[in-house]
């Protein structure tokens, strides 16, 4: 019987399963869940570019990390619906549980790492700097982002290696993570658990 069956104990219904959100939308509790755990981890902010008068594009600040954040023990109505929103990601609302966006990297600055709001959490890493001035240019890395037990790594300056990842509702995969060069950030990621097991970090 798979982990998501419902499992019968003393008549009753004990349905254990969870659900993955990679884009915006709503989560309808499913029949005899009353409580529920989330983990939310914010999208990685994209490197920031700068573009001359001939239109050439160079890119030197990394993005920050996405923050990530958990919270057991939610209470919830069976056949409700309940927002879920990835990006700036939480579920419910900012106040229940929420993984914060990293900053984009600017013309001028590295992006700073997402916060978080929850039972616990952590914050994504900082972008890194470019090195080289305007000869032999080499952009920032991108903060990698929160992990349950700490905070995201700062990307390295003038590395030009970025998008670090961020783990996600047990190794869901890598989410998160701030852009370097001409990489965009990483997506945000929600899950959402109920049943045995279901408990973060």
């Amino acid at each position: 019987m798979s982990v998501s069956s419902k499992l019968l104990i003393g008549g009753t219904p004990k349905p254990t399963g969870s659900q993955v959100f990679t884009s915006s939308g709503t989560w309808v509790c499913p029949d005899y869940v009353y409580s529920v755990s989330a983990v939310c981890i914010g999208k990685g902010g994209n490197a920031g570019y700068f573009t001359d008068q001939q239109g050439a594009t160079s890119y030197y600040w990394g993005g920050g990390g996405g923050g990530l954040g958990w919270r057991n023990n939610i209470s919830v109505t069976p056949g409700q619906s309940y927002t879920v929103s990835v990006g700036d990601s939480y579920f419910v609302s900012l106040g229940t549980v929420r993984g914060e966006n990293g900053d984009n990297g600017t013309v001028n600055f590295s992006g700073t790492g997402g916060s978080f709001a929850g039972e616990g959490g952590f914050t994504g890493g900082g972008g890194g700097g470019y090195t080289g001035g305007t000869v032999n240019r080499v952009p920032g890395g991108g903060g990698g982002a929160a992990d349950y037990n700490a905070n995201g790594i700062d990307g390295d300056v003038g590395t030009g290696q970025g998008a670090g990842t961020g783990i996600s509702g047990n190794n869901v995969g890598p989410y998160g993570g701030g852009g370097s060069a001409a990489t965009v950030g990483n997506s945000g990621v929600v899950q959402i658990r109920w049943g045995a097991s279901k408990d973060f970090p």
